[in-house]
């Protein structure tokens, strides 16, 4: 089975089209804000602060940021940043690390540097201008016919009701079921919530070493959720299922 989608060079495919503007550094988010209203089939990421927080916390956001630029529905890329990493206070959130990163993509990419063009307002019209260049490149890509293989689907809750469990849950299920049998990739957020059901989950692991490791994050997540037990149970509709684990 085929899907009519945008071939990457990784060998990933795509529904969509995307430019992405990407800062990489809270302070220029103003600037990809602007350019996405003013043009058309470009998004952009709000990099959360990168100041006051752990490395650990910075890794994270790091990774989510090159995660972005892979993303198969992303064409090409426009970076914004500061300044180059040579004079970065956080070396895992330096221009340099992106841009290599970007480039590993194979993907248009364009980089613009506050400090070389001359204040924000200059700024906002280079960017745009880089912008409509990139954008002109990806014009040229064309769909295609593309294996499931190639496609990966995310999923997360969007507010659950008295339907969920009886249709779009187990409609979501049914599609991740055809996308994994013909290769593809599919995945979740919100490990909290399959508590209770981790079991029947597992059981669909291509083997036991998959299932061990499916099981090492609910596991770590039921000791961290065991300090504010009382305050994430009464918070919770699975109250039933967390009781033994979580008494209150």
């Amino acid at each position: 089975m085929d899907f009519y989608g945008y071939m990457r060079p990784n060998g990933k495919a795509g529904a969509r089209n995307y430019v992405l503007l990407l800062p990489v550094n809270r302070s220029l988010n103003f600037i990809a804000s602007n350019v996405e209203r003013m043009t058309r089939n470009t998004r952009h990421f709000e990099i959360p602060a990168e100041t006051g927080r752990t490395e650990v916390d910075r890794e994270v956001i790091a990774r989510t940021l090159i995660g972005l630029m892979n993303n198969a529905n992303v064409g090409g890329i426009v970076l914004l940043a500061v300044k180059s990493g040579a004079g970065s206070a956080y070396k895992n959130m330096c221009a340099e690390r992106f841009e290599e990163e970007a480039r590993k993509t194979g993907k248009p990419l364009r980089i613009v540097y506050l400090t070389n063009v001359g204040g924000s307002y200059n700024m906002l019209g280079e960017t745009l201008r880089l912008t409509r260049e990139v954008l002109l490149e990806v014009s040229d890509f064309r769909r295609e016919n593309c294996p499931l293989s190639a496609l990966t689907l995310g999923v997360k809750c969007g507010t659950s009701d008295a339907t969920s469990g009886i249709a779009g849950n187990p409609c979501v299920g049914a599609a991740f079921d055809q996308l994994i049998r013909a290769g593809g990739t599919a995945f979740f957020s919100e490990t909290k919530e399959i508590i209770g059901a981790e079991d029947l989950v597992a059981k669909r692991a291509v083997n036991e070493s998959v299932a061990k490791k499916f099981f090492l994050p609910l596991d770590i997540g039921k000791i961290k959720l065991k300090r504010p037990a009382k305050i994430f149970a009464k918070s919770t509709p699975y109250l039933p299922i967390l009781q033994p684990a979580f008494p209150v």
